[in-house]
């Protein structure tokens, strides 16, 4: 293991290569990302956010980059000479914040996700895009139709889909949020969807405003076979899904509470867990833990 002293600002985001397995990628609280070579643990290339807003997503390959601040997503041509990214090849604004950039190389397009619930699919050479799935993901609990105006007024949210993923056999995609669930959207036909909340909760009518602090499912991936979904939650808790009738197979709660990120890593039989202080690297060979601040750290398997 090792680390890289890479920002002056917490780092807000990770990634790796989809192509090359030298790369990876990170971006911090100012906007500024980076994509380092783990050769020679430099920077190759770096790019500052126009909006200066926190580097909240990327994902790249060996020629495009995306990459996610506040509303904005910007596509970068990582061919161009140079260290430093000026110009942008092409730019969107979501409704909201984004939380997600995924880019599907099996069937060519790629997506985003925001605050409002909305997941955006774009052709991947064209820039074409292919669907909006509004309001993918709904109120955590139930309202009245007066507080739903009242939030809509004052610009708060109602929705949010904090990540998704595509399928990697068909026009599918998997997402999911702050309402706890997970839905299963076809591209083609966007409505009706498949929904499985994993959390049912109910709270008391009081008649008054109330507080509440609700867990929340903070991302989602798939396995390399494309048949099971692991979800990480803000409760602590990591589900297994089919990813045909969205049944949880397995459950695994973590001590350490809040849970922000699980994805797999190399192989279905290893994978890899943040909470907001600690990285966890989980198999059934054992755990490794990695802390993570303002500096990069880098678990090397082999």
């Amino acid at each position: 293991m090792t680390s890289i002293k890479g920002h002056n600002a917490p780092v807000t985001c990770v990634n790796w290569s989809l192509t090359n397995n030298f790369l990876f990628c990170s971006g911090d609280e100012k906007g500024i990302f980076r994509i380092w070579d783990f050769r020679t643990m430099k920077t190759i290339k770096a790019f500052q956010a126009p909006n200066k807003s926190s580097i909240t997503s990327s994902q790249f390959n060996d020629d495009i980059c995306f990459v996610s601040s506040g509303n904005e997503i910007n596509q970068l041509d990582l061919r161009v000479d140079g260290l430093f990214i000026k110009n942008v090849l092409f730019k969107d604004e979501a409704k909201d914040e984004i939380n997600k950039i995924k880019i599907d190389t099996t069937n060519n397009r790629y997506g985003y996700c925001d605050d409002s619930g909305n997941i955006s699919v774009f052709e991947f050479n064209s820039n074409k895009r292919i669907v909006d799935l509004v309001g993918t993901h709904e109120s955590v609990c139930d309202l009245s139709s007066e507080f739903i105006n009242e939030i809509k007024e004052n610009n708060t949210h109602v929705h949010l889909c904090s990540d998704f993923v595509f399928d990697k056999k068909e026009m599918t995609l998997y997402s999911t949020g702050l309402d706890m669930t997970v839905v299963k959207s076809k591209l083609w036909n966007p409505s009706p969807k498949t929904k499985y909340v994993m959390n049912k909760c109910s709270f008391p009518k009081t008649g008054t405003n109330t507080l509440v602090n609700p867990p929340m499912a903070h991302s989602i991936d798939m396995n390399m076979k494309g048949d099971r979904l692991m979800v990480a939650c803000g409760n602590g808790m990591i589900y297994w899904l089919t990813t045909g009738a969205l049944k949880i197979t397995q459950s695994f709660e973590i001590s350490m509470g809040m849970l922000q990120q699980a994805s797999y890593f190399n192989h279905d039989r290893l994978y890899l867990i943040a909470t907001p202080n600690q990285l966890q690297c989980r198999s059934s060979c054992g755990l490794f833990i990695l802390f993570v601040y303002k500096k990069v750290f880098v678990l090397l398997c082999f």
